[in-house]
């Protein structure tokens, strides 16, 4: 297992394997920015307490939650985004590690 960890490190330096993991990063950022925007614009119109400091306190606790919540989920959101690629991933760990094999059978997406 440890082989096998050293090696995905070490073909981090791959074009295929760099984007997907630019690709990932960059679309979990901009989805969880838009989440997090989208959650401010709606939390500026609702009053969660009929009293002004209250409601104040609410929505920074609220807030501070966002990014935590934001920040939790980034891991999960960039794997699902790269999940998408795996094809990708796939044929350039085969081109490096596994030249002689022969190319893999296509699949449709039924299958």
């Amino acid at each position: 297992m440890m082989e096998a960890a050293i090696r995905a490190i070490a073909q981090l330096r791959d074009r295929a394997l760099l984007g997907v993991v630019a690709i990932s990063g960059a679309g979990a950022a901009i989805f969880l920015l838009g989440v997090w925007f989208g959650l401010a614009a709606v939390l500026g119109h609702v009053t969660v307490f009929g009293t002004g400091w209250l409601d104040w306190l609410a929505r920074i606790a609220i807030g501070l939650g966002a990014i935590f919540v934001t920040l939790a989920m980034f891991g999960a959101v960039t794997a699902i985004i790269a999940s998408l690629f795996v094809g990708r991933v796939a044929g350039a760990v085969e081109r490096r590690y596994y030249p002689s094999l022969p190319p893999p059978r296509r699949q449709s997406g039924a299958e």
